[in-house]
């Protein structure tokens, strides 16, 4: 068995990133009658406490806003636009990839464990039963609940103690955000970009990556034999 696990990311991975994020938050914005343009800049700016559970939900991050834009938002409008945020998570975890879910499940048939990895907010950890992933992956490793995101290596090594294997049994599938490709090697993994046809090839947060790529999620059976 020439790999005993193989790690996926999950945005952009194994579900579409397709919808925008640019939309809700205009509307979030339209909502609690904020500039647009200053409620996204503020918001992207609590990327980090989101993913590393600083923020425990939506409603934490856009009181925030409201604060440092001094916004005098009623409880109904932070609710209601929490909410706008929270539907598209959930819109985007329910919109798995083509061939994510049946390439996992042939998976299973020739790798011991499939885990994922992923940096989220704790809105991610709600949506996750409902997915279809939920009975197929084996163990989950979620920023939002260890306090740590990627690239870090610790995180990594959660996602290998989980799993039980050495990191070079694994094989790390993701669409490299963030440098967790380089990072994933630096563990010692065998780190592989997804690079899908309908995928943002001009994202500022892509890392620089000359190593394996695939375009479809069905290749990592290739990648197994």
């Amino acid at each position: 068995m020439k790999y005993k696990a193989v790690i996926f990311d999950l945005y952009g991975t194994l579900v579409s990133n397709k919808f925008g994020s640019d939309n809700s938050l205009k509307e979030m914005a339209e909502v609690l009658s904020a500039p647009e343009k200053e409620f996204a800049n503020i918001w992207n700016a609590g990327f980090k406490k989101r993913m590393t559970g600083e923020y425990t939900n939506f409603q934490d991050c856009v009181e925030n806003v409201c604060r440092e834009l001094k916004l005098p938002a009623t409880r109904n409008q932070i609710e209601i636009a929490a909410n706008i945020r929270f539907n598209f998570t959930r819109q985007e975890m329910l919109s798995p990839q083509t061939l994510a879910v049946e390439t996992i499940s042939q998976l299973k048939t020739k790798v011991q464990k499939i885990g994922l990895l992923s940096n989220c907010s704790a809105e991610t950890i709600i949506v996750w039963d409902e997915t279809p992933f939920k009975n197929i992956i084996d163990i989950t490793v979620f920023s939002c609940a260890t306090g740590l995101m990627k690239p870090d290596p610790r995180i990594f090594h959660i996602a290998l103690e989980k799993l039980q294997v050495k990191p070079g049994e694994c094989l790390y599938i993701a669409d490299g955000m963030d440098g967790e490709l380089k990072a994933a090697a630096a563990v010692g993994m065998t780190p592989v970009r997804i690079s899908f046809p309908h995928a943002n090839k001009n994202d500022p947060y892509l890392e620089d990556w000359h190593g394996a790529t695939i375009t479809s999620l069905k290749e990592v059976l290739d990648l197994v034999k």
